[in-house]
């Protein structure tokens, strides 16, 4: 059985369709790509929510900017925001970095950012043209790092728990003036929080150790082994 972590950039919904791994924990729902793909190859997925994560946004720790609003956030890839004085920063042009189409940070900020605000597709913005499409998490880091005027988007579990990345080099951007954290996700203040599903086949036997996983992660034990890994539990 594989279980993995789609919003690493490393991995996403196909390996699940394809029957390349039996159960995978992902920040979102399958996207439109991934559920035609699922439909073509006569594959349904069941996707249920476990925990709770969320959408940081990390900018350069020269950037004397310390909060954003959601409008802000959203006019900057927009692209209604180009420099950052026009947000209380300096007067320097601000470079939105975004993700590959279909990794699960890229959904995330597609779903629970973007939403609703009229961008008709990101392959055909700006971010494309100006070659700042990033198609790894980790690199994500070092290009916010070696940008100070980048700005970029992490899963909060992914920035704590996996990346450990030096807090000098990045930081983190408050969002409405409330810092991503815990108590924040968990009473979901922060306004960019996101279901974490576990997903399996659903043709997947109930009798099979990936059904076992999947119930277990779904009781009390499996909660507090949730909490346990850093994830909030929902």
């Amino acid at each position: 059985m594989s279980l993995q972590d789609g919003r690493s950039g490393f991995f996403d919904g196909y390996n699940l369709i394809d029957n390349q791994a039996d159960l995978i924990i992902v920040a979102r729902t399958m996207s439109a790509d991934e559920r035609r793909y699922a439909n073509n190859a006569g594959v349904s997925l069941i996707e249920t929510p476990i925990a709770l994560d969320a959408l940081d946004f990390i900018i350069n720790s020269e950037n004397t900017l310390n909060s954003l609003s959601v409008e802000q956030i959203q006019n900057i890839y927009l692209g209604n925001i180009t420099n950052w004085s026009e947000v209380g920063g300096a007067d320097e042009a601000i470079l939105p970095f975004i993700r590959n189409a279909n990794s699960g940070s890229q959904e995330m900020m597609n779903e629970i950012v973007m939403s609703g605000t009229g961008i008709p597709n990101w392959e055909e913005s700006l971010f494309d043209e100006e070659g700042l499409t990033i198609e790894s998490m980790t690199v994500v880091f070092h290009e916010v790092k070696r940008n100070p005027n980048g700005i970029c988007f992490t899963p909060h579990y992914f920035k704590e728990y996996q990346m450990g990345f030096p807090e000098d080099s990045v930081k983190t951007v408050a969002v409405n003036r409330i810092m991503p954290g815990k108590n924040s996700i968990k009473n979901m203040t922060y306004p960019f929080v996101a279901n974490v599903y576990v997903s399996i086949r659903s043709n997947t036997s109930t009798n099979s150790m990936t059904y076992k996983v999947y119930e277990w992660l779904q009781s009390k034990s499996g909660k507090k082994a949730i909490e346990e890994s850093g994830y909030v539990p929902n």
